[in-house]
């Protein structure tokens, strides 16, 4: 999909996902540090990266709130699958440049909400998702500003925030959204 993002924070939580170096519970269990291999979220099915990261019930309702409050600001339906969410790889459709940015900058932004609550499901929500996600794209644009060269991306984060602020619970969801500054790390 290109390029992910300018945060070096963002691109350290991509790599982190791509090369799944988060320790899960079936890693810790194998490395003799943890009683059990279950996960820490669901404590219904083994705890491996795929499962933390996608298919635990309680992350899975996670992806498809953010996924659905995604298809409200592209004005379409987006479909939760795997490959686009954890790996950002976008084959289901030819996605214009707006698009691409939004949808980059909307899995790195979840992907970030599940690493910082790696063991806290019940902190997956779209709210926090929602000002992690305006907080990334307020950065995004004005790293876009500060170069001539980004006139049009410049102009794609400014669409974006306007589309957005007229989502009819936007002002809900951020009002009653931990920031990234309240949560546990």
């Amino acid at each position: 999909m290109g390029r992910v993002s300018r945060s070096v924070k963002n691109k350290m939580i991509n790599y982190n996902f791509v090369h799944r170096i988060y320790f899960t519970p079936v890693r810790l269990y194998k490395m003799g540090t943890s009683e059990s291999d279950l996960c820490w979220h669901c404590r219904e099915d083994k705890g491996t990266f795929y499962h933390m990261v996608w298919a635990c019930t309680k992350v899975k309702s996670f992806w498809d709130k953010v996924t659905q409050l995604l298809g409200n600001i592209l004005g379409t339906t987006v479909h939760c699958d795997p490959a686009l969410c954890v790996l950002n790889y976008a084959s289901e459709r030819n996605w214009s440049k707006r698009d691409r940015q939004i949808l980059t900058t909307r899995y790195m932004t979840a992907k970030r909400i599940i690493a910082t609550n790696w063991k806290d499901a019940d902190k997956l929500i779209e709210g926090q998702w929602l000002c992690s996600f305006l907080e990334t794209i307020s950065m995004e644009g004005a790293a876009s500003n500060l170069s001539e060269l980004y006139n049009e991306e410049r102009q794609v984060w400014k669409d974006i925030m306007d589309t957005i602020r007229r989502i009819p619970m936007f002002p809900r969801l951020i009002r009653h959204a931990p920031r990234d500054t309240e949560m546990n790390h």
